[in-house]
């Protein structure tokens, strides 16, 4: 028969209020339960949890919303520029800082790539090391997504309170305090 409007309505909602419980569930599951969590995922009770890509995605999303909505860039161009005038004082140019600062600020984005480049490395040292005979490399670097992810989300909470002027430090000491 024919699709109605409703019937489209309806799937949209569903699919967006069960991605939403499942990234809830995942969230709230490898807070309290990583190890249960990801075995589930392996043994593959997969529609409880969302896949570690998905996971992962969403991660990425909330950290660029929350690190631009927090107003951070400012906030650095600030921090960094007292930081190099402290160290090199009238050794730089105002021009020579500015472009400084734009190196630091293009590579603080490109570090959630990076870290994100590192998990097949860190799953393949996990393997050797640690998950010896437990879990074959496939399965490795599923949970070593899921740890990157997971630190993603965990650390949201410091992008506000730098913005509010703590510290880097202060504000990872705060965010682990909370948890």
């Amino acid at each position: 028969g024919r699709f109605p409007l409703r019937g489209l309505a309806r799937e949209a909602f569903e699919r967006v209020f069960d991605a939403d419980f499942r990234l809830w569930r995942t969230l709230v599951g490898l807070t309290l339960r990583p190890g249960h969590v990801v075995r589930a995922y392996l043994d593959g009770k997969r529609q409880r949890y969302l896949n570690p890509f998905t996971y992962t995605l969403i991660a990425a999303a909330l950290s660029l919303l929350v690190f631009s909505g927090a107003g951070l860039e400012e906030v650095y161009r600030e921090f960094l520029t007292a930081r190099v005038n402290e160290s090199f004082g009238e050794l730089l140019t105002p021009a020579q800082s500015a472009a400084y600062f734009e190196a630091m600020m293009a590579s603080i984005k490109q570090i959630a790539l990076f870290n994100f480049l590192l998990v097949v490395p860190f799953a393949v040292l996990m393997r050797l090391t640690v998950a010896r005979g437990r879990l074959n490399l496939a399965e490795t670097t599923i949970f070593s997504i899921y740890v990157f992810a997971h630190v993603l989300y965990l650390s949201l909470p410091t992008y506000p309170m730098m913005a509010m002027g703590l510290d880097f430090m202060t504000a990872l000491t705060v965010t682990l305090v909370l948890y």
